[in-house]
C-alpha cells in the first residue's frame, strides 16, 4: 500500500523561500487573488455601528509577507568585584512588494453611525434616513510598494560587588527608523 502523500516526511531543515514560491505559484496559475478581487468588486460593504456589518467580506485578499534581518551580541567584561555588560541588536524587516496585497476597501465601505448635527441619533437612526456617516473606498493598485523599518537596540550594565552587597547601573535604548 503507497504512503499517503499527506503525511510524507518533512526535512530537517525545510526551504521556507522554496514553499513560498511554490504557494505563490500555486495562488497565480489558480487565479487566487484575481477571483477574490472580482469578489470584492460586488459593491460596498454595510456597517451599522454596534448592530451589523454585511455584505462582501472587507479584509481579503490580505496577504503580508515580511523578511527580517536581525544580530545580535553581548560583550562581557569581568574582573575582579568589577563586571561590564555591552550590547547591541541591529535588525531590519523587508516587505517585499510582490509579496504584499491589501484590498480591503477596494469593493468600499458605507459606515453608519449618529450624527447629532445632522439630526442622526443613532446608527440605525442614519441607515433608516440614508445619511452615512463616513463612505471608504480604495483606489489604484492593491500591491503596496516595499517598505521596512529598522531598529537598533544597546544596552550598557555596570555591577561592582563586595560580600553581600552588589551594585549595579544598567542603560538602554532602542531606536526605529524607517
Amino acid at each position: 500500500m503507497p504512503a499517503d502523500p499527506a503525511f510524507a516526511p518533512v526535512p530537517a531543515e525545510p526551504d521556507h523561500v522554496a514553499l513560498e514560491h511554490r504557494v505563490l505559484e500555486l495562488w497565480d496559475r489558480d487565479g487566487t487573488f484575481d477571483r477574490l478581487r472580482k469578489q470584492n468588486e460586488g459593491g460596498p460593504t454595510l456597517e451599522v455601528t454596534g448592530i451589523a456589518s454585511v455584505g462582501r467580506q472587507r479584509v481579503t485578499p490580505l496577504v503580508r509577507r515580511n523578511y527580517r534581518v536581525q544580530l545580535s551580541d553581548t560583550i562581557s567584561y569581568f574582573r575582579a568585584a568589577h563586571h561590564v555588560k555591552f550590547g547591541a541588536d541591529v535588525g531590519r524587516v523587508f516587505f517585499p512588494e510582490a509579496g504584499n496585497i491589501l484590498g480591503s476597501t477596494f469593493g468600499g465601505r458605507y459606515i453608519f453611525s449618529a450624527i447629532p448635527p445632522l439630526g442622526v441619533t443613532s446608527s440605525l437612526d442614519g441607515l433608516q434616513k440614508g445619511i452615512p456617516a463616513a463612505y471608504i473606498q480604495g483606489y489604484g493598485n492593491p500591491h503596496y510598494p516595499d517598505e521596512g523599518y529598522g531598529t537598533l537596540a544597546l544596552f550598557v550594565q555596570d555591577e561592582w560587588a563586595r560580600g553581600r552587597l552588589s551594585l549595579c547601573n544598567q542603560r538602554a535604548t532602542q531606536k526605529n527608523r524607517d
